[in-house]
């Protein structure tokens, strides 16, 4: 066998492997359902385009052959590079992180991916082979998720919504529509080509009845993942297809009178779900519940808000945006106080489109669009296909229920990108289908088919030598050693009951270069600062303390318009008590981010806790007004109204939304109690016990707030009653009893 046929051999086998990238779970990693899969992407494609790049040097049908879907994934990637290294943060814009793993490093991936794929499938059977292993791969997935739902594997995420390898049942959901569409491309293909040849379209033959199947599994896959909006991206997708038959079969053609029927009944259906949506049938289902909980008052409460935090963004970086994996920096200088119900850090619009056109401004996002449009118009050209030889031209380009079924597909990827942002699984089949396209619409001259003599051609020698060396490069640089990091980062979190062993870990993690880096200082910050209040030896806290403090520091320099990092190490100040440091970055904190309550609320107890309670009121009356629906604001803004003494705003504040200042909220007990109103202390505690005698933390109030007036014997009484109602207290509870009679609480 020679050089150039182990070369074609080792790109085949790469390319199909690549489908069965979905299985993947690394649970030795961190992020375990993303970080393996990427990784193994990565190394996958660095090894083949290794091949292909030597392969191009010895054999001219081999290099790059053009199209304008070559030119549209190029000019992207090309685009957010710029976007990247001109944006917010490069560093994190190239490598991304762990829960992610996109950046700048996964484009030039799928760029090369899909270089070497659109070169190495050059004929229909190739590429039916290589669809089909993803079909059958998906259906390896979906079995799993099957058994999820019998109950037989857990659920990853929790809940009921199936996640099957994914980890995420919205990455789940979209990976099972492409597949059914996939899947569809080959019965009607079948189908009709039968029908063609004189015979019934509904004379089912077994590889029919596979890809009915199939489709049939993937359909019950997507219903249970509860999907919105992979399920709107299915419904969309559905009806183009339908009305693409409807418009481009033969007049009279069986295609077109069966779209026509099911187009009917899928509108009907739609018609009659919403109408019986508040029924109980339908509010007792997960799927069909969530389903027709879509609402625009929703999508006003978290949609919308993050949405238009994107927009803005982009009004202050039209061209370029901030570059990839910066949206964090856009969310926290817009945030919207209504947002206080939701997640507090997004990093993501929920969007694709927006996504793209803050990471890359208009340009970008232009850029990324072009991908579909030019896809879609060279899909439907006439005379595509100019690549294969003219004995196999029978094979050659898309019969029409293809091009149809592949609009239908990426119409149905569109629409659920308005919703959701990508993961690598979704990537891979987009620039997979992509590459499919190109393949049957390159511009390639007969000469060029010509394999180039390399008898004595050292100039080649030393160029292959050149790429395997830096491919070997590639491999250590951009996927070991960031393994070597998720591992270690996992050794760290389970050993965090062991802080002697865990801090090994982390140190070991943190000397792996930047990716992931940002995340481990946050959870050895996290981590630290769980250990302030921790029985543990004080050298090593104290070792703890100085490694998180300042890595978090170095982070913070590395990064300094980031907000998240001034509130992680402010919060961890505050643990150890360290209110000054706190103090200093979390008002950085707040410069940031002008308009987030949580920050105010952590920076709010730093001045309490400082006996600086005036500032406190100011700050937590400037939260609670930003948006007076926030209940969580109100209680804080109170809290600090008592440390002031200011009775009568206590009273403004609870008595409306609560019929009284006596509230059971252990930041409202804490604040009577220090400020001496342990007659407030007692009614409520007194109240609580009785809902939950067990509640250890409200006899101790109650307790205590007795000894503070000088009523000894109603304490010993309630600590009698703790011992009866927690039995694991009577060791302590008798030597506080003890205590008491002996007269040490006087």
């Amino acid at each position: 066998m020679n050089l150039n046929k182990i070369l074609k051999r080792v790109i085949n086998i790469g390319i199909f492997l690549v489908p069965f990238i979905p299985l993947v779970v690394t649970s030795t990693f961190f992020f375990p359902y993303i970080s393996g899969k990427n990784f193994l992407f990565r190394i996958i494609v660095e090894i083949i385009f290794c091949a292909w790049a030597i392969l191009a040097i010895r054999d001219k049908e081999y290099r790059p052959k053009f199209s304008w879907i070559l030119v549209s994934v190029v000019s992207f990637v090309a685009i957010i590079g710029v976007a990247d290294l001109f944006g917010a943060n490069p560093l994190k814009s190239f490598w991304s992180n762990f829960e992610r793993m996109e950046g700048w490093i996964t484009l030039i991936h799928l760029l090369g991916y899909f270089l070497v794929v659109g070169l190495a499938l050059n004929t229909q059977k190739l590429w039916t082979k290589f669809l089909n292993t993803i079909l059958g791969a998906s259906t390896i997935v979906a079995g799993y998720g099957i058994l999820q739902l019998l109950g037989v594997l857990a659920i990853n995420q929790g809940g009921v919504r199936l996640d099957a390898t994914f980890g995420n049942a919205t990455y789940l959901a979209i990976y099972m529509v492409l597949n059914i569409f996939i899947a569809a491309m080959f019965l009607v293909r079948r189908l009709g080509e039968r029908y063609k040849k004189g015979g019934k379209i509904s004379s089912f033959k077994w590889p029919d009845w596979i890809y009915l199947f199939v489709m049939l599994v993937q359909l019950f896959i997507l219903y249970h993942t509860a999907t919105r909006g992979a399920i709107l991206g299915l419904v969309g997708g559905m009806i183009v297809t339908f009305i693409l038959f409807i418009i481009f079969d033969e007049k009279g053609g069986i295609l077109r009178k069966i779209s026509s029927y099911k187009l009917v009944i899928l509108l009907v259906l739609i018609l009659g779900f919403f109408a019986v949506k508040n029924t109980e049938m339908i509010k007792r289902n997960p799927t069909l519940s969530r389903i027709a909980s879509i609402s625009i008052n929703e999508a006003t409460s978290a949609r919308f808000p993050v949405w238009n935090m994107a927009l803005k963004g982009f009004k202050e970086k039209p061209i370029l945006g901030w570059g990839q994996e910066n949206f964090n920096y856009v969310f926290n200088k817009n945030y919207e106080p209504k947002m206080y119900g939701q997640e507090q850090w997004f990093d993501r619009a929920h969007n694709i489109f927006l996504d793209w056109l803050v990471a890359g401004g208009f340009l970008g996002l232009l850029s990324y669009l072009s991908m579909f449009f030019v896809a879609i118009f060279f899909l439907w050209r006439k005379n595509e296909s100019k690549i294969e030889n003219k004995k196999n031209k029978s094979e050659n380009g898309l019969v029409l229920s293809d091009k149809i079924l592949l609009t239908g597909l990426f119409s149905a990827y569109f629409f659920n990108n308005i919703f959701v942002f990508d993961n690598i699984v979704s990537y891979i089949l987009f620039f997979s289908l992509l590459a499919y396209i190109h393949t049957f619409n390159v511009r390639e001259k007969e000469e060029n088919n010509k394999p180039v003599n390399v008898h004595n051609d050292w100039m080649k020698g030393v160029g292959a030598s050149f790429i395997l060396i830096l491919t070997l490069f590639s491999i250590y640089f951009f996927n070991v050693r960031g393994m070597m990091v998720g591992t270690n980062m996992i050794g760290a979190l389970q050993n965090a009951n062991n802080p002697a062993i865990s801090i090994g870990y982390f140190e070991k993690a943190l000397g792996y270069g930047y990716l992931g880096r940002p995340e481990i200082r946050e959870q050895l910050i996290q981590t630290s600062a769980s250990y302030a209040t921790a029985n543990i030896d004080l050298n090593l806290k104290q070792k703890f303390f100085d490694l998180a403090s300042g890595e978090m520091t170095k982070q913070i320099q590395e990064d300094p318009e980031n907000t998240r990092y001034e509130v992680f190490l402010g919060v961890f100040f505050n643990r150890y008590r360290v209110y000054d440091n706190a103090i200093t970055h979390l008002e950085r904190a707040l410069v940031l981010s002008p308009n987030k309550q949580s920050t105010m609320f952590e920076l709010g107890a730093s001045y309490l806790n400082k006996n600086e309670r005036e500032k406190a009121l100011v700050l937590l009356k400037n939260a609670f007004e930003l948006d007076k629906s926030y209940l969580d604001a109100r209680k804080v803004y109170a809290v600090a109204a008592i440390y002031n003494g200011e009775d009568k705003l206590t009273e403004e504040l609870l008595v409306p939304e609560f019929k009284t200042v006596l509230v059971p909220d252990d930041m409202i007990i804490k604040a009577y109690f220090d400020t001496n109103q342990f007659g407030k202390v007692i009614s409520i505690e007194r109240e609580e016990i009785q809902k939950n005698p067990t509640n250890l933390q409200n006899r101790l109030y109650l307790i205590s707030s007795y000894l503070k007036l000088g009523r000894s014997s109603e304490a010993i009484k309630e600590v009698e009653g703790a011992i009866e109602a927690i039995p694991t207290y009577k060791e302590q509870g008798e030597k506080v009893i003890t205590e008491i009679k002996s007269g040490l609480y006087k």
